[in-house]
């Protein structure tokens, strides 16, 4: 196909080769100009030029204030009703991600209240992690106080016993004792207030940062997106992105505002429940029990989950003595 840009420079070029001398050139140019205007109109029709207009753009300015860029990106069709299925898919919120995320870690089991700079460190320690091992860490720190001043006072070789298990534990206590230092020394003990503040410290990406704006501070400034999140929206197609940075940028340009706050536990613990054979389990006998069963199990089989319940009481069965074997089946 050849582009609008192309087909101009070729228009205009064999105009301007055709041009007898000097004298004419400003006939020349005024007849380029309106050749020129002429085949925009028939490259470029109106409807595609107002194509602009049609795009939704959910949020009309930035964190900081600043008008937000147009986006190049719509709404997926029927990604709703794909959404408030995967609402009911999760309905039961038994991943791990519902019981050992930031944001249920982050409370102080004492006081039963957030503690800002614990889902900090929760979040620090979940990288490239299962949530139930960030769980055990959790558990080990808070033994040891899992304060600003204990976690200072730790040597490097304690604080690392502590989180062993971790994936990367070797940085991630340079990580933890640096974000701590500065967390004492700059901000008096408390997390950076903002999020380009959060980024600044050690260890901390855009991910990290947009979930502890949601969970510290209660404010939804972006969407958290971790692999999960990634590979599944790519399958999809609600985002075509090579890195979760570009599918958070994607993400946020269409999809509505009031949705941000809750995509990533969302998709999260749908992510776990298709990857983790006990939870698998679990999420195939909530399918087949909804109303929507066989889209809800196609579903399954679309984001790469098997339909082979792995333990417990086979798929088929369930789904069999609920008088349902014909939507496993198909």
């Amino acid at each position: 196909m050849i582009t609008r840009s192309t087909s101009l420079s070729a228009h205009k070029a064999s105009i301007l080769s055709s041009t007898p001398g000097p004298k004419k050139r400003e006939v020349s140019r005024n007849r380029c100009f309106q050749e020129a205007v002429e085949l925009n109109e028939k490259v470029l029709p109106k409807s595609k030029k107002q194509k602009k207009n049609i795009h939704l753009t959910q949020v009309d300015c930035e964190p900081n204030g600043r008008p937000a860029e147009e986006s190049p990106y719509s709404p997926p069709a029927n990604w709703r009703e794909i959404y408030n299925l995967i609402k009911e898919m999760r309905k039961e919120r038994i991943a791990p991600v519902d019981w050992a995320g930031s944001e249920i870690l982050g409370i102080d089991p004492n006081s039963g209240k957030l503690n800002q700079y614990h889902a900090l460190i929760a979040l620090m320690l979940s990288s490239q992690t299962k949530d139930q091992v960030v769980a055990e860490a959790m558990s080990n720190l808070r033994q040891r106080g899992l304060t600003i001043d204990s976690v200072l006072g730790m040597s490097d070789a304690d604080l690392n016993a502590c989180i062993r298990k971790v994936g990367f534990h070797n940085n991630k206590t340079k990580f933890i004792k640096a974000a701590t230092e500065i967390i004492k020394n700059r901000y008096e003990g408390n997390l950076p207030p903002t999020v380009a503040g959060l980024c600044e410290l050690p260890g901390v990406g855009p991910k990290m940062a947009y979930i502890l704006a949601r969970v510290a501070f209660g404010r939804v400034e972006g969407i958290g997106v971790d692999t999960h999140m990634h590979r599944i929206l790519n399958v999809l197609g609600w985002v075509h992105s090579r890195t979760p940075e570009q599918t958070r940028k994607q993400l946020e340009a269409w999809l509505p505002r009031e949705e941000w706050a809750e995509v990533n536990q969302l998709l999260v613990g749908l992510g776990q429940s298709l990857q983790q054979p006990p939870l698998r389990a679990g999420l195939l006998r909530l399918c087949i029990n909804l109303f929507q069963a066989e889209e809800a199990l196609e579903l399954v089989v679309r984001l790469g989950g098997s339909l082979d319940a792995g333990e417990g009481e086979p798929c088929l069965v369930h789904a069999a003595r609920l008088g349902k074997a014909q939507v496993v089946a198909t």
